[in-house]
């Protein structure tokens, strides 16, 4: 995937899903997380979006400094088992409020009809 059509691809996400609004309102229950649950929440979803059959394969491309253009200069990037920690201590009220708002604006664009 080049770099201009991921650009243009999370500015259309953000547009017209509000993803990031969505993702800085996500919690979990880490006591004094030293990495912003956004920041975890945001990095799995650009997992998913490149198609990454494993967290090994995300953590490969964490530590190679690929996704550094994509977050913030100063933002510290998760190890792979602070990404596991944090998800298994996932907030799934918020996690399913973020769902429904998402699939309620899906349908309301009529993206699958």
């Amino acid at each position: 995937m080049s770099k201009s059509y991921l650009k243009k691809l999370l500015t259309y996400i953000n547009k017209v899903y509000h993803i990031g609004e969505k993702i800085n309102s996500l919690k979990d229950k880490r006591p004094k997380p030293q990495v912003a649950t956004s920041t975890v929440s945001f990095l799995v979803l650009m997992g998913f979006m490149l198609q990454m059959r494993s967290f090994n394969r995300l953590n490969k491309w964490t530590k190679k400094g690929k996704f550094k253009k994509i977050f913030k200069r100063g933002t510290k990037l998760p190890s792979i088992d602070t990404v596991r920690y944090s998800l298994s201590e996932f907030d799934l009220d918020t996690l399913n409020a973020t769902y429904d708002s998402v699939i309620k604006t899906i349908n309301k664009n009529k993206v699958f009809n």
